[in-house]
């Protein structure tokens, strides 16, 4: 059966879609057949994080009936497979989140997990992803106002019976002013499930329109997502040095 995994955040700016496409490229490194969707159909990201902003078929032209769900989904030179949003300003008017439901359901059921990249709100158009997401992982940055907001949004997932998988903590610098891990876990109650250090591969990956995960397998952020993608699928995390050490003197982990 299809798991449908919500990738949301409470603000924007904490890197939600950068978590979004460096995920899915991990869970395919790990044999899982995973599809990222970008759910955001007001202010779509992933069409142009990935240069596929110029594609024919996309979620919009399938949410207004004129194209299937499978003419929309695309091949990333990365491996990845993709349904992008439009961009134009025309079909973002015309957004209907109460069909995409429907429209997900067309998937090829072979499909192991899709990942819905959505927007960065508790608004209608984000409860309507929360409804149709079977589980959420909640990305944020380690400061007050970034995990004040993500704890709104998991309190309004919650109250739809969405699952709460656990909290990424994105762009993670080690700083002193930064909340540690086990005040976030504390103040949110749910797991941390990574910690994504800075990483300028990822900013470098971007210009590029590839994941940092594909073009740095090796970076500390790669590793990062390889544990995450890990942790949905129950394999054993794995465990290395460097970072883990860092976090450890800073008290983050």
């Amino acid at each position: 059966m299809t798991r449908i995994i919500a990738v949301a955040s409470g603000k924007g700016g904490v890197g939600k879609t950068t978590v979004s496409i460096n995920l899915c490229n991990a869970l395919m490194d790990r044999g899982v057949d995973v599809t990222v969707v970008d759910a955001d159909l007001m202010n779509p990201n992933i069409s142009l994080y990935l240069g596929h902003d110029k594609v024919g078929p996309n979620l919009h032209s399938v949410l207004k009936g004129e194209n299937s769900i499978s003419e929309s989904i695309y091949s990333h030179p990365s491996g990845i497979k993709v349904i992008p949003a439009s961009i134009s300003l025309s079909d973002i008017s015309h957004s209907d989140y109460s069909k995409l439901r429907n429209v997900l359901s067309g998937i090829d059921s072979s499909t192991d997990v899709v990942i819905l990249d959505t927007n960065p709100s508790i608004n209608q158009d984000a409860q309507e992803l929360f409804r149709i997401a079977d589980e959420m992982i909640v990305v944020t940055s380690p400061d007050l106002i970034a995990v004040t907001d993500a704890m709104k949004t998991i309190r309004v997932a919650r109250a739809f019976g969405t699952s709460i998988m656990g909290v990424v903590l994105n762009r993670v610098e080690g700083k002193s002013f930064e909340m540690k891990t086990g005040d976030i876990e504390s103040f949110l109650e749910v797991p941390v499930i990574g910690k994504i250090p800075e990483d300028r591969n990822i900013k470098k990956s971007a210009a590029e329109n590839m994941p940092a995960y594909y073009l740095y397998p090796k970076s500390l952020s790669s590793r990062e997502f390889r544990n995450i993608a890990s942790n949905l699928i129950g394999e054993e995390v794995e465990e290395y040095g460097f970072f883990r050490d860092i976090m450890k003197i800073f008290g983050k982990k």
